[in-house]
């Protein structure tokens, strides 16, 4: 994954699953900023309270909602 690797190069940061980035993470190449995560097969978009509001923040919002509403999770990749 490219975003991963960009972010190891330090050339910004990256949003991913702990799976796709846990060797990553293990030998110290990424470091994750927070402790909180998120399970599920679902997609979360968070900001602080009262930025949902400014335009740039919603246009970000309706973006991610167009690109993942239509994305059904396949029932048959569902971890047990």
């Amino acid at each position: 994954m490219l975003a991963v690797q960009a972010a190891i190069a330090g050339q910004g940061v990256v949003i991913a699953s702990r799976v796709l980035v846990a060797d990553a993470l293990a030998a110290g190449l990424l470091e994750a900023p927070f402790t909180q995560s998120l399970a599920g097969d679902a997609y979360h978009f968070a900001c602080a309270l009262g930025l949902e509001q400014r335009t740039d923040i919603a246009a970000l919002r309706m973006w991610f909602q167009n690109c993942f509403s239509a994305a059904e999770p396949d029932p048959a990749h569902r971890l047990p």
